[in-house]
């Protein structure tokens, strides 16, 4: 085997397992930047949903107070 052989028997593998990391290390930071624009939407979301419950909450308690007097006449 020459020394050009042994280069390339070493060489070409160890780049490609270089390319593998670099490459696997993109796709984790567009998959973090994903996961973190995801949460942030979720976040809002829920945010909204707990106003709409508390609204509703008031709302049903104004109700019922008002239906218990109705019921107590």
């Amino acid at each position: 085997m020459t020394n050009q052989q042994l280069y390339l028997a070493i060489g070409i593998p160890s780049f490609l397992v270089l390319l593998s990391w670099i490459t696997t290390f993109i796709q984790n930071n567009r998959l973090d930047t994903k996961i973190e624009s995801l949460r942030t939407e979720m976040a809002m979301e829920l945010r909204a949903v707990r106003s709409d419950i508390n609204t509703i909450t008031k709302m049903y308690g104004e109700h019922g107070e008002r239906i218990a007097k109705l019921e107590a006449r």
